[in-house]
């Protein structure tokens, strides 16, 4: 125990005026009087004034002395030694990712590492200052370097935990940065140790600390995967189940079916046993369905999982071609598409339908339709003659074939459009594809070496567009595993979720953006979270071809409307799912030690530093400063409440 400002101990001279108050002769005006029996008490308190007596027991002195040094202890500011974490300039970082939410310890993981922070934070001493980051898919600052322990602990209490991955080695970085502007730092990571691949952090300018949360031996079960696909009686559902526990685990696998439970199975799990389950025969009409795994283990959070698929109305798709088995196959596979064939003779109008692909033949449609199209391998031929009916001069001049182009070598490919995307064009090879101008509307997304453009894609007079200018039978892309990825890409491009696979579609993790595919007309989206509750319309921008939403930190469904100017809602909505699906959340056992840039981190290794305590000191000093005041004004009775209850 000690005292920071020692100086404040000569306050402590109060003491003697106090005295001297209480010793201080009175000055009476003397009167003769016949007895003094009868002035027995004047007698007496001219005896307890008489200048330098001894000092008689009085309690309000006792009080006021007492008073008196608690104050200057207070302002002395005592402290006592305390073992700590770090000292100096200590930056924490907080995993609030959603391992975290793990209930091996009550009530949470999460609960239990503020309270440790908590404690860094009242057990900073003089001199010290803390930074404190959050830490989950990407890391905030919450409150920087100060000494105030009141923001400290209001900034920490602010903080929630979330339902993404921790990626702790950003935030080491960021941790890095702040610890660098001072040499007496440290970093002090709150943790299960669910925290990523730390192997590219290779020096850290501060020495680390690791308080380690969560028990080792913690059990998990989870949903590893939920994907949907079209089977010959309806649909299926794909379930991914994973125990990471080291013992066995029953529990019950419920499906649920737009709101509906529609099966459910008991299960049983081996230690660290993985496991696929197939529910076959869904409701030919099912859009959302969800699977839950209920088996009582330590995290919940991933028993839980969505998916998605259109079983709304059909997208028509008309297929004018003289025979093409490649592009027919990858179409009629695809849920939810309606597909119907004509060949190029035959053809003379679109008529009500939703896309309509060309095969080896240039369009001809009205300059004012909507309707979508696959064009492939444009050209003019006698024998196959192009549609009949108007279209305006930009179109036509979009198809106008300027030659041939032998052996073409893929060149630049736009792998991060949402037309390309998992499609590998690496192994592809072409033997002639048609040399087409690239239309100002277009934007190439497949060119050859001399920049001529081999697949583009963009909106013409509100339809929406896309081109490949070869044959498919003059090329290897048929025989890819990317061809029927490809095809269910274009058909999603011209038609947002026409497909109805989530299959094939990427996962999207809590704190990821879903990118959703603009309509031609679209003026602005509103995104509706698993809470129902919708965000602000976002504008759109000419020639933006999608938009994205980042406010995805909740696992669940998300709705996504477009309008157009007038307000309107354009085709339907499109439901979303996010899931967490992510072995390093679900694997819960806790790592009682973390490796980083050549050091082995651990809470064994404590410090001294200094708690002061003159708040509560304070506080004795106030209530005594209350009782002083009761006596002198009231004596030593009690309150009448307290009489009342004594009796």
């Amino acid at each position: 125990m000690g005292i920071l400002t020692p100086l404040a101990l000569l306050f402590a001279a109060l003491a003697l005026p106090i005295l001297v108050f209480y010793l201080l002769k009175l000055r009476r005006r003397e009167v003769a009087v016949s007895s003094g029996m009868l002035w027995e008490t004047f007698l007496q308190d001219r005896q307890a004034n008489a200048l330098w007596q001894r000092l008689r027991a009085n309690l309000l002195l006792f009080l006021q002395l007492l008073l008196l040094a608690l104050l200057v202890l207070a302002l002395a500011r005592p402290f006592f030694y305390v073992t700590t974490a770090a000292r100096g300039n200590v930056v924490v970082l907080l995993d609030s990712s959603a391992s975290m939410q793990a209930t091996d310890e009550l009530p949470s993981r999460f609960a239990t590492a503020k309270a440790k922070v908590g404690d860094l934070i009242d057990a900073l001493g003089a001199g010290d200052r803390m930074t404190i980051i959050s830490v989950g898919s990407s890391s905030r600052l919450l409150v920087s370097s100060t000494d105030d322990k009141r923001l400290l602990h209001e900034g920490l209490d602010r903080l929630a935990v979330g339902y993404d991955s921790a990626d702790m080695a950003a935030g080491l970085t960021l941790a890095a940065s702040v610890a660098a502007q001072t040499k007496d730092s440290s970093i002090v990571v709150v943790s299960d140790g669910a925290v990523g691949d730390l192997s590219k952090l290779t020096n850290l300018p501060a020495s680390l600390r690791y308080l380690s949360v969560g028990k080792p031996a913690a059990n998990n079960r989870a949903i590893t995967a939920l994907a949907v696909r079209e089977g010959q009686g309806g649909p299926q559902l794909l379930v991914g189940l994973a125990n990471y526990g080291q013992v066995a685990a029953s529990g019950t696998l419920t499906i649920s079916v737009d709101g509906k439970l529609w099966s459910a199975k008991p299960l049983e799990l081996q230690p660290l046993e993985r496991s696929s389950i197939t529910v076959d025969d869904l409701p030919r009409t099912a859009s959302i369905i969800d699977a839950r795994f209920n088996s009582n283990d330590d995290l919940a959070t991933d028993d839980t999982a969505w998916t998605t698929r259109s079983g709304g109305k059909p997208i028509r798709t008309l297929l004018v071609s003289d025979g093409n088995v490649f592009i027919e196959k990858a179409l009629g596979l695809m849920p939810n598409i309606e597909l119907s064939k004509v060949d190029t003779r035959g053809y003379t109008t679109a008529g009500d339908v939703d896309i309509v692909v060309f095969d080896s033949m240039v369009p001809r449609l009205p300059a004012t339709s909507t309707i979508g199209l696959l064009v492939i391998n444009p050209q003019q031929n006698p024998n196959k003659p192009s549609a009949t009916g108007d279209i305006d001069a930009r179109s036509a001049s979009a198809f106008n074939v300027l030659g041939r182009i032998e052996y073409p070598q893929i060149g630049p490919v736009q792998v991060g459009d949402p037309v390309m995307q998992y499609a590998d064009f690496g192994n592809v090879q072409v033997a002639q594809a048609m040399k087409l101008p690239l239309p100002d509307w277009a934007r190439a997304l497949v060119l050859d070496r001399e920049g001529n453009p081999l697949l583009y894609a963009g909106d013409l007079n509100g339809a929406r567009i896309v081109t490949i200018a070869f044959d498919l039978h003059d090329s290897t892309i048929p025989l890819q595993v990317a061809f029927p990825i490809l095809v269910s890409n274009i058909v999603d491009y011209i038609q947002p979720g026409a497909t109805g696979s989530s299959e094939i579609a990427a996962v999207t993790h809590p704190g990821q953006p879903l990118n959703v595919a603009l309509l031609p007309a679209a003026d602005s989206v509103v995104f509706s979270g698993p809470d129902g509750k919708a965000s602000e319309a976002i504008p759109v921008t000419n020639g933006q071809q999608q938009v994205s939403y980042a406010a995805t930190g909740q696992p669940g469904i998300y709705s996504v409307r477009q309008y157009d100017v007038n307000g309107q809602q354009l085709g339907r909505s499109q439901t979303l799912a996010v899931n967490l699906f992510s072995d390093q959340e679900s694997q819960i056992a806790a790592s009682p030690s973390l490796r980083v840039a050549g050091q082995t981190a651990s809470g064994s290794a404590q410090e001294l530093s200094q708690r002061e305590f003159w708040l509560p000191v304070i506080g004795i000093a106030l209530l005594l400063a209350i009782v002083e005041w009761w006596i002198y004004f009231r004596g030593r009775s009690l309150p009448s409440l307290w009489r009342r209850a004594a009796s």
